[in-house]
């Protein structure tokens, strides 16, 4: 009777010690997944962080095509170095229907944002001194004389950056020329020659195109 009581006590033993192990590793089956998914929502919250909304905050640096009508550059290259996020300083030389031309200007973007509207002041000037430049017209034949001319510049446009560098933009404004009398002619011409040459010449509307890669 003893014998089959130890029996017993040792098999039910056995089977309690037999249900804590499975206890044991059936808590830790529970927990390894617990810890996978704290590491993927960790993961998942570390990929969901936003993109910057205003790639000028890391790209200081663009170098454009930049060309216009009484523009900056002409036809030429300009460089711009973004001071802030929304303060850009541009720089370029080009050639314009005067020969050589250089300048500078700055710009305050207004959003913070890839594409945002400008306003910006700057001064450029024509470096060439150009004598007898002939103009062929319909009802006029003449040559004229060309001095270096300085002109300040108001303007407002837009400019998209995206964030692998591309930028793009236009501006409108007007180009006043300090000299008064940028160009000079010995002969008889028309009005229309003369509106024509002050259009080209003299203070008006100004137009901008640039398009480049921002660093």
């Amino acid at each position: 009777m003893k014998k089959s009581f130890l029996t017993f006590l040792a098999i039910v033993a056995l089977c309690l010690n037999m249900n804590a192990q499975r206890g044991k590793k059936a808590t830790k089956t529970r927990d390894r997944p617990e810890a996978k998914t704290e590491q993927s929502s960790q993961s998942q919250r570390s990929q969901a962080k936003p993109m910057s909304l205003n790639p000028r905050a890391d790209r200081k640096i663009a170098i454009v095509s930049d060309s216009g009508l009484k523009s900056m550059t002409g036809v030429g290259l300009s460089a711009s170095y973004y001071v802030t996020k929304n303060i850009a300083v541009d720089g370029g030389a080009g050639i314009g229907f005067a020969g050589l031309r250089a300048g500078v200007r700055g710009r305050y973007l207004f959003l913070d944002k890839k594409f945002t509207p400008y306003v910006g002041v700057g001064l450029f000037r024509n470096l060439s001194s150009i004598e007898n430049l002939e103009f062929d017209l319909p009802d006029d034949f003449f040559s004229v004389n060309l001095e270096p001319s300085t002109y300040a510049q108001g303007l407002i446009g837009f400019e998209y950056m995206g964030n692998r560098g591309f930028v793009i933009g236009f501006d409108l404004g007007y180009s006043n020329n300090f000299n008064d009398n940028p160009w000079s002619t010995s002969a008889s011409i028309t009005n229309e020659s003369r509106d024509a040459l002050d259009l080209i010449y003299g203070s008006g509307l100004s137009t901008g195109f640039r398009i480049g890669w921002a660093f």
